[in-house]
């Protein structure tokens, strides 16, 4: 099966960490995706030891939007908006950081935490002001 490809994918990046950070964020993506469609908490913990891997290796937006989908899948709603947050901070492309935001701001509304939406609301719109005022 596919998933099994996957995770002997995912073993082999995480032992050759520094050569697969982008890879590591990818499969951390996926199998997040993967739990949260299959209720499989295997992935979840699989997503979340991607995504603290190719953190591990170098601190990038992409690292953080992983470790946010770990952490929604995981049901850590709060770590998943912190992660969120860090991620829309640190990239530079708008359709990207939309794109987080988006999802954080869903995962919120799911599961009732409004006040978690609205700050990341005020951080999206702090970003796109500053980004406005940039010459």
């Amino acid at each position: 099966e596919c998933w099994e490809q996957a995770t002997h994918c995912f073993q082999q990046c995480v032992r050759l960490k520094a050569d697969c950070a982008e890879l590591l964020c990818e499969l951390g993506t996926e199998f997040a995706k993967a739990s949260s469609a299959r209720g499989d908490r295997d992935f979840a913990a699989f997503a979340a030891v991607a995504a603290r891997a190719a953190l591990d290796v170098t601190d990038t937006a992409a690292g953080h939007a992983a470790m946010a989908e770990a952490h929604a899948a995981q049901g850590s709603i709060e770590q998943a908006t912190q992660e969120a947050m860090l991620a829309m901070e640190a990239h530079r492309d708008e359709d990207a950081r939309k794109a987080i935001y988006e999802r954080a701001v869903q995962w919120c509304e799911d599961n009732h935490k409004q006040e978690l939406a609205e700050a990341l609301h005020d951080l999206y719109q702090r970003l796109i002001d500053d980004e406005a005022a940039a010459p």
